[in-house]
């Protein structure tokens, strides 16, 4: 198991995203056919661990 851990965090710059990035955290944004996390976690290998972001996105999860 590798001692890497993938923690996503949406800072300023995610705020030129909205309105999406109101709805969901700015790593579960589609980028073309990928979201930003699965993007990120092809270049490192590793699974991401979790995603720091706005309050009222705690425990976001969709379906599919």
């Amino acid at each position: 198991m590798s001692d890497l851990s993938l923690i996503l965090f949406d800072d300023a710059i995610t705020q030129a995203w909205e309105p999406f990035a109101l709805t969901r955290p700015a790593g579960e944004l589609l980028f073309g056919a990928l979201t930003l996390r699965a993007r990120a976690e092809r270049v490192f290998g590793v699974p991401c661990t979790a995603h720091l972001a706005a309050d009222h996105l705690e425990g976001f999860d969709e379906a599919g």
